[in-house]
């Protein structure tokens, strides 16, 4: 099976969606379906399957490409191993499966105070001079914030 970038251009705008196809031929018939990276580019910046390096979303689009494409190829060798034969359509099926999958395994994110608070919620009960720390912790956090202006999160405490 064949897995290339494509383009489909679009006249009313600049840059045109990219796309992943997927081509193959089985008893001498021709199978194809294709894939959206979600990406756009050029079509100056496309030729022959690659991306120039010039375009601004080059190193992007080039990750994406190769996510997807590891992906793909993944499902042929899981299709091939259970003895099925790789169509277009079902390797197209099962991977927009595997992205449902993970859209729906992967937990939703929750804010620092929302996570401080679920930890502040497991100190309850102890000494009144923990709990007194406690509290000055929280009140030097919002004032570090309101400082600052800019709100408390995962990413900020991160690049600190």
């Amino acid at each position: 099976m064949k897995i290339t970038p494509i383009i489909k251009i679009d006249i009313n705008s600049e840059k045109s969606p990219i796309f992943i196809r997927l081509r193959d031929n089985y008893e001498g018939k021709d199978y194809q379906s294709i894939i959206s990276i979600g990406k756009e580019v050029e079509p100056k910046y496309f030729n022959n399957g690659s991306i120039s390096s010039r375009s601004s979303d080059f190193h992007e689009i080039t990750n994406e490409i190769a996510l997807i494409s590891s992906e793909l190829n993944l499902i042929l060798s899981e299709l091939k191993r259970d003895g099925k034969i790789p169509l277009p359509n079902l390797v197209k099926h099962r991977y927009l499966e595997k992205i449902k999958q993970k859209k729906f395994d992967t937990p939703k994110i929750k804010s620092f105070w929302s996570l401080y608070k679920e930890w502040e919620e497991t100190k309850k009960g102890l000494s009144r001079g923990y709990t007194k720390t406690l509290i000055t912790l929280k009140n030097r956090l919002l004032d570090f914030e309101n400082y600052r202006q800019i709100p408390i999160s995962f990413e900020y405490i991160i690049e600190l």
